[in-house]
């Protein structure tokens, strides 16, 4: 008897601790490890999969992973959903992004890691370029030092130094490395696109990159198939490319228009409703957007 009473105290100290756990969510769901604390730096979102990236320099991986874009070798070569995030290295990132099927990290020393296809040689080295395996392990990028921005696109990938030059490895099919190399060749190793200098910030398209000036200007080169370039060179032209950054004109144009107005926005909520107007107030009279 002493014995059955002591085996029904166990299972109910048993049935307490499990609905306790219950309760605390750690049954039933994959649980984070420590290092997923913290998260809301940045996030970046690729083909099918998604990056993160704590403020605790911890960057993390989730989605489908069949060339290692999640930075390991759990079911590459498949397409079978990885929802539960996982850790990529290394630990000290301060910037994330996600190309079309690979990913691209910045650490704190302005180093690059790579991780993903390579078949364009958008990963920075000759390993596997020009194939479809995996390259789940997160690599240093050699010859690049001093970075401080990075952008991935469709099949390049772009890195901006310190001194304002921008460096870029992948495919040059449109001339999204600029003339740094031939059109339509690939590079595995960075080189400096020409024609580029006091740049504070980038960003890769599908096939076509962007540089911000530090003076304001604007810098597009690659395919302007769709007039993604800011002026009418090629478009609609297949095939077509504009390895030479040109400066989007339009913006200055604007500006020039806008120039004397001294525009501020105004905010005035209205109480009925939630709706908000915004208002433009001028020197001379003021323009109001209409009513909605």
């Amino acid at each position: 008897m002493k014995r059955i009473r002591r085996m029904r105290f166990v299972a109910k100290l048993t049935l307490v601790a499990s609905m306790a756990a219950l309760c605390a969510g750690v049954i039933g769901s994959a649980q984070p490890a420590a290092a997923f604390t913290n998260i809301g730096r940045t996030v970046a979102a690729g083909n099918d999969f998604s990056l993160v990236l704590g403020s605790n320099g911890i960057a993390m991986g989730f989605g489908v992973n069949y060339w290692g874009q999640l930075a390991n070798s759990t079911n590459n070569n498949t397409v079978i959903a990885n929802p539960v995030p996982s850790v990529i290295d290394p630990s000290n990132l301060v910037a994330i992004a996600a190309g079309h099927t690979w990913g691209v990290g910045l650490d704190s020393f302005g180093r690059v890691w790579t991780f993903g296809n390579n078949m364009y040689g958008q990963l920075g080295r000759s390993a596997n370029a020009g194939t479809n395996n995996p390259n789940p392990v997160s690599t240093l990028v050699a010859g690049l030092s001093n970075v401080t921005a990075i952008a991935a696109g469709q099949e390049h990938t772009l890195a901006l130094r310190s001194d304002g030059t921008v460096w870029g490895f992948g495919t040059n099919g449109f001339g999204e490395l600029g003339s740094a190399i031939p059109v339509g060749n690939m590079t595995t190793t960075p080189v400096k696109i020409p024609g580029l200098s006091n740049i504070i910030s980038i960003s890769a398209g599908g096939g076509h990159s962007l540089a911000l000036g530090a003076d304001g200007s604007i810098w597009a080169f690659g395919t302007n198939y769709f007039g993604q370039l800011g002026n009418t060179e090629n478009n609609g032209v297949g095939g077509g490319s504009n390895p030479t950054p040109r400066k989007i004109e339009l913006l200055a144009s604007v500006a020039r228009h806008l120039r004397g107005h001294e525009l501020q926005p105004r905010v005035d909520v209205r109480r009925r409703g939630v709706g908000v107007r915004f208002e433009w107030q001028r020197r001379a009279g003021a323009y109001r957007e209409p009513d909605r």
